[in-house]
């Protein structure tokens, strides 16, 4: 059973690698503006506070919404390429982009955190 799970997370990495190049930093994929605007508007009622936790960045497209709310945004995705692309779309000192899957503990300086809201994003 784990090395399936690790071929199919190979499988999820390799895929969201290979898409990358399609996501521009200023492009809209992969949501059409309708979409964008329904995320904006279930944001603006939700209004995540505090510490965020977001799995599966990709872009950053959720990122970006996201970071208007956190205190401290904490981004993970498994693709560097992915993290790439979101973090020069988010330029903002309370957001960090860490490379992984959630197995990595995320931590403060001083001690460990557990985030109030936890988002998944993918296209």
């Amino acid at each position: 059973m784990a090395d399936e799970l690790e071929e199919l997370l190979s499988e999820q990495v390799a895929y969201y690698r290979a898409l990358a190049p399609k996501c521009e930093v200023n492009s809209p994929w992969p949501y059409d503006t309708a979409s964008r605007a329904a995320l904006s508007a279930a944001l603006d009622e939700f209004q995540p506070r505090g510490d965020v936790l977001e799995f599966a960045c990709g872009p950053g497209v959720w990122t970006e919404n996201l970071a208007a709310y956190a205190s401290r945004l904490d981004a993970l995705d498994f693709s560097p390429e992915m993290l790439a692309i979101a973090s020069a779309r988010v330029r903002q000192e309370h957001v960090n982009f860490i490379q992984g899957g959630g197995r990595e503990r995320v931590r403060t300086a001083t001690r460990p955190r557990r985030p109030r809201f936890r988002a998944h994003s993918c296209p």
